[in-house]
């Protein structure tokens, strides 16, 4: 009796371990999220469209200056990275704005970017984005006999949130805040930079894509 017994308690021990070792590879599996199109995994990269469609303007903005740039067109220059960045260049363009006394050019292209891709709850998904190299987003260049900032360096980070990253779509939504970019006026100043707005971003080859 003592053997049977023994033998089903190492039995039973046995058991556990294995089950204990499927949760964690179905865990590790679910949480290796990578990029897909066609519902395959990606290999190597995937060039996104340049045109993007603008669901609201990209506005960047210095509040202590009561300055706000407004852009309406937004080119990009990107491409999906295997497993998870996301690399290149936004073109604001069509902008107007900036405050009395300062004028605003109509293209803003921003420095190299890099953003990481990560799942957000069952269907969506985050890209905090930041420089490449350096710090530099990108460069405001505001210019008047009048205008007291020049060009202003924008400094930090932000965020690109995308509300069904992880379904299978040909478009993607991006909406763009930042809760950490900082202009620098002058040599020393600094003073908070805002930016906001939403565009739809595909693949140039039209396929659909996900992160999931």
């Amino acid at each position: 009796m003592r053997a049977i017994k023994y033998s089903v308690i190492r039995y039973t021990a046995i058991l556990a371990v294995c089950g204990l070792g499927l949760l964690a590879v179905s865990a590790s599996s679910a949480s290796a999220a990578s990029w897909k199109v066609s519902k395959v995994a990606l290999v190597g990269e995937a060039a996104l469209a340049e045109k993007a469609k603008v669901l609201t303007p990209i506005e960047i903005g210095l509040p202590a200056f009561s300055t706000t740039v407004t852009c309406k067109a937004v080119v990009v220059q990107k491409h999906a990275k295997a497993p998870i960045e996301l690399n290149g260049t936004f073109t604001f363009q069509e902008c107007s704005g900036g405050s009395e006394g300062c004028a605003v050019p109509s293209s803003i292209k921003t420095n190299q970017l890099t953003s990481v891709a990560k799942t957000v709850g069952l269907k969506g998904g985050e890209l905090p984005t930041k420089p490449t190299t350096g710090e530099t987003v990108l460069t405001l260049e505001l210019s008047g006999p009048k205008c007291p900032l020049g060009k202003v360096p924008v400094k930090g980070s932000f965020t690109a949130t995308s509300p069904e990253l992880q379904v299978e779509l040909v478009e993607h939504e991006l909406a763009f805040s930042s809760s950490s970019l900082k202009g620098v006026i002058g040599e020393k100043e600094s003073t908070e930079v805002t930016l906001k707005g939403s565009i739809f971003v595909a693949l140039a080859s039209e396929k659909t894509w996900s992160f999931s």
